[in-house]
């Protein structure tokens, strides 16, 4: 299922509530699944957003060919699913 893109609604948007609808993995590092994001995906030569989700730092996001967001962090505790 695609990761519901919140930035396309408001481009000013600073914060953001969302649901944990899994974990993967990016280039063989732990990532989490959202099931809609503020974080804007590295693209056509723009930087990924950084921020915080849980308070565990975003050091890096990335969207997969199924238009997937995942979110990857430093490596400590990632958000859990509900």
């Amino acid at each position: 299922m695609a990761t519901s893109l919140l930035y396309h609604r408001d481009p000013h948007l600073l914060r953001f509530a969302a649901t944990v609808v899994g974990h993967g993995s990016w280039q063989g590092r732990p990532s989490v699944l959202l099931d809609e994001t503020g974080f804007y995906a590295e693209a056509r030569g723009q930087m990924a957003d950084r921020g915080t989700l849980s308070g565990s730092p975003i050091l890096d996001v990335q969207v997969d060919d199924a238009g997937v967001v995942h979110h990857r962090g430093a490596n400590g505790p990632r958000p859990s699913m509900p």
